[in-house]
């Protein structure tokens, strides 16, 4: 066996999570937060951004079907959240929302997935405080979704792993209590009516997660510092569990987290450690056991696999470090971040000497920094704690006084930055909260905690105005509502763009983040299809957040005439200033002499020699430019008369 070296990108921050190979052998790995990577050739370090998720929370399940349709989950930022769970049927280009069940529960995401002979989909729910645990079961594709979860289950907490045999088709789910301990239920007929707890010691001390099938047997990863043996197996004809007889049994630590079969019939297992060093373990036979790996320091060794038989086995460790298995026995070591110390990348090159392929020609960038896991550590306990903060002192911050409210890619962060740079203006924690469209369901408390404490208006006698900007606010359905519910006097500030240069300018934005991957013009001609429903479920179920509304809506955000009619359905036309992209480039002295009179400033000559947020791109084409200019036509002269206006946009 050859040894195999760690492939690295400088680029990468964080560490990525679950991932898998699609039929065609590309490989797709999760990044967290919230972006999809992949690789065309199926190696990781070639990896390219695929996809960018909404601000919804951490990607965290993960699944590719037999179909190669891509299912990714994502969990709230907090135990108020859903969590939500996305689907592409094209690689990976686009994402489109599915609500299981209307959607799964506070705080949780979708853990264990697997899929039967049939065309049916399963997948378990974990995590989530006071709520029981979940299966579903989907008949469609992952389009809809019936729980198909056991009235018994009201005190268990979590699924830990979903499966299916190949050999008999029956459906198990590893369930866990709020100890994390239960055991392993299965159902013959998987509609919910004919659960059995299958595999347990009846003394709520096993935790199983790993579960893998092997010829009459069923092979399982005890999780549990209270039993001593990590792998069991059973037959499923009520004969008691087993210990493993050789090499297994009582080999310390926590217990084994993973374990899954790859494409060649090897078993592979993981040791998670109580006070000792990772190690993994693999076996041909089932029941002789060889010790693969073991950590150079007393560190986490996490194995899962993205897809059951089809993608080998996918290694994550605590700190961002990941391995993943391209093939049967051939193992190919990925490093998620350049910043990783060198005792680490040591570790991973002297001790797996595992496959048959060999990424030495792959650039090694070493350094001795500081882990990415410690920053991190240090960033969120920062974080934690001025949240915290926050969220203590809400009744001592002030509600906005104004909010702009649009356009998308008008000149909103040039407009915001120089208003807040007016001294009698405090800004909030950041620029755009995003509460009256995103996080409505977060609450006024959540809302309040981004503004600054109100003594600070005394301390300025009073003159001390606060305000963000938000320019989705304006397109959301439900936002100009919800605005005047919370805020009825709240002064809005609506800075509009030729749409002809909007539109392009949205599209390229939507490039640089990773959202778009189509040709303009085809992105274009898309629209309507990707557009098509969405605000209806979004007026059917505020709850509902469509990231097509939100991204893909070129031509509809230029517009303007319908969002500012369903806009002063809510408020008086006092309460808007609308200005121009155009005047605040020729004249912005000018134009924010009238913003601060608007909101009761005083006058006041800030610095305009920066423009924020400008994108680098070429010229539109010309053909499109003309095609845009004659689709704007007439909302252009709806809009100048509906208010009396003159916006003479030349495009």
């Amino acid at each position: 066996m050859e040894k195999l070296f760690i492939c690295m990108r400088e680029s990468f921050y964080g560490h990525f999570g679950h991932g898998g190979w699609d039929g065609e052998g590309r490989l797709f790995l999760l990044h967290y937060p919230n972006r999809l990577y992949w690789a065309s050739d199926g190696q990781p370090y070639n990896l390219e951004l695929r996809y960018t998720f909404p601000e919804v929370g951490d990607v965290r399940g993960f699944f590719i079907d037999s179909r190669d349709q891509i299912f990714v989950g994502t969990v709230g930022e907090s135990q108020r959240d859903k969590g939500r769970i996305f689907k592409s049927d094209n690689g990976g280009r686009s994402f489109y929302e599915i609500n299981a069940s209307g959607g799964i529960g506070s705080g949780k995401c979708f853990w264990g997935f697997d899929e039967d002979g049939e065309g049916n989909l399963y997948l378990g729910v974990y995590w989530g405080e006071n709520e029981a645990a979940e299966v579903w079961k989907s008949v469609d594709g992952g389009e809809t979704w019936a729980d198909i979860s056991d009235p018994r289950w009201s005190e268990t907490r979590h699924v830990h792993n979903i499966r299916v045999d190949p050999s008999t088709g029956w459906l198990y789910a590893a369930t866990g209590d709020t100890d994390g301990l239960d055991g392993v239920w299965r159902s013959k007929m998987k509609d919910g009516s004919d659960w059995l707890i299958k595999f347990g010691d009846g003394k709520d001390r096993l935790q199983f997660i790993g579960m893998a099938f092997k010829g009459e047997w069923v092979y399982l990863g005890c999780d549990s510092v209270f039993s001593k043996d990590a792998i069991y197996r059973a037959q499923d004809d009520g004969s008691p569990m087993k210990v493993m007889p050789e090499g297994v049994a009582g080999w310390g630590g926590w217990g084994v987290f993973y374990l899954e079969k790859d494409r060649s019939g090897r078993l592979w297992a993981t040791l998670r450690p109580y006070e000792s060093r990772g190690k993994l373990y693999t076996s041909d036979d089932g029941s002789r056991w060889t010790l693969r790996a073991v950590a150079e320091e007393a560190d986490i060794v996490w194995w899962r696999d993205g897809h059951y038989l089809r993608d080998g086995i996918r290694g994550e460790t605590g700190d961002g470090r990941n391995l993943f298995g391209v093939d049967n026995e051939n193992f190919l070591p990925w490093q998620s971040n350049g910043t990783a110390s060198t005792k680490h990348i040591s570790w991973i090159e002297k001790e797996i000497v595992l496959g048959t392929k060999d990424c030495a020609s792959t650039e090694h960038v070493r350094r001795d920094s500081a882990s990415p896991s410690t920053k991190l550590k240090i960033k969120r306990s920062v974080r934690a704690g001025v949240d915290a903060f926050r969220r203590s002192t809400t009744r001592m911050r002030p509600l906005p006084d104004f909010l702009i409210i649009g356009g998308q890619r008008c000149g909103t962060t040039s407009l915001y930055n120089y208003i807040v740079a007016h001294p009698e203006v405090v800004p909030p924690s950041k620029k755009e909260i995003h509460y009256f469209d995103l996080y409505y369901g977060k609450g006024i408390d959540w809302y309040r905690s981004h503004f600054p404490i109100t003594i600070g208006r005394n301390a300025l006698g009073g003159s001390f105005v606060t305000g963000e900007a938000s320019p989705y606010y304006v397109f959301h359905p439900h936002a100009p509502r919800r605005m005047a519910e919370v805020v009825p006097d709240v002064r809005l500030i609506l800075i509009l763009r030729d749409p002809v240069d909007r539109c392009y300018s949205h599209y390229q934005h939507s490039v640089r983040g990773g959202y778009e991957t189509l040709p303009f013009e085809e992105a274009l001609d898309k629209e309507e299809e990707r557009l098509r429903g969405e605000v209806e479920k979004m007026l059917l179920d505020e709850s509902y957040s469509s990231y097509n509304h939100r991204h893909f809506s070129y031509l509809s955000r230029g517009v303007y005439v319908e969002q500012i009619r369903n806009l002063l359905e809510y408020f008086p036309r006092r309460q808007l200033l609308m200005l121009d992209n155009g005047d605040l480039l020729k004249d912005p002295a000018g134009v924010l002499l009238r913003t601060f009179q608007f909101l009761d400033l005083s006058d006041w000559e800030p610095t305009v020699d920066r423009r924020y947020n400008v994108g680098k791109y070429d010229e539109m084409d010309v053909n499109i430019r003309r095609r845009l200019s004659d689709y704007y036509k007439e909302p252009n002269r709806e809009l100048n008369e509906f208010l009396g206006t003159d916006f003479s946009w030349d495009s």
